[in-house]
C-alpha cells in the first residue's frame, strides 16, 4: 500500500515539471503590446449643501414631554 502511495506521489510530482519554453516565448510575444497606462479618473462633481429643515421637528426617538412614562 505504501509503495502504491509513493508511486502515485512520484507520478504527480513528475507532472509538475518546468514550464515549456514555447509557452514563455508565446507569453513574451503576446505581452509586447501591453502598456502600463491607466486612464485618468473623471472629475468629481461637488455636492451642493442641502439645508437642514428638521431642527424644529420632534425627536422620533423620545416621546413628547407630556407622555413620558
Amino acid at each position: 500500500m505504501k509503495r502504491v502511495a509513493f508511486l502515485l506521489a512520484a507520478a504527480m510530482l513528475g507532472a509538475c515539471g518546468a514550464e515549456e519554453p514555447d509557452l514563455k516565448q508565446q507569453l513574451r510575444e503576446l505581452s509586447q503590446d501591453f502598456r502600463g497606462r491607466v486612464d485618468p479618473l473623471p472629475q468629481v462633481k461637488a455636492a451642493s449643501p442641502a439645508p437642514y429643515r428638521a431642527a424644529a421637528a420632534p425627536d422620533p426617538f423620545y416621546p413628547p414631554e407630556g407622555k413620558r412614562r
